[in-house]
């Protein structure tokens, strides 16, 4: 698409600004799901998937407040306790967002 930025899935401020509008349009959450995999060679491509999705929640979290952070995270690639502490570290940086 023109005038899109195909390096965006590394630059937070992309997910907050997309945030921040989602939020101004009255949007109830924004959602990222965990991808842990690549399809395709980093070499020519951008990859398709976008950066892990708590730290972008984190980013997104500093910068809004009326709009729900939600995220999908792997138990095959960590254990739930670490997740829980994630997920509770969202949940008081973004104040219960």
């Amino acid at each position: 698409m023109p005038g899109t930025d195909p390096a965006a899935y590394t630059n937070t401020d992309s997910y907050v600004d997309g945030a921040k509008l989602a939020e101004k349009g009255k949007f109830q959450m924004i959602f990222i799901a965990d991808t842990p995999g690549l399809y395709n060679d980093l070499g020519p491509q951008t990859p398709m998937f976008p950066m892990d999705p708590m730290l972008a929640l984190m980013a997104v979290a500093r910068e809004t407040k009326h709009i729900g952070l939600v995220a999908t995270l792997s138990t095959t690639f960590n254990y739930p306790y670490n997740l829980a502490r994630q997920f509770e570290a969202l949940d008081v940086i973004s104040h219960g967002a």
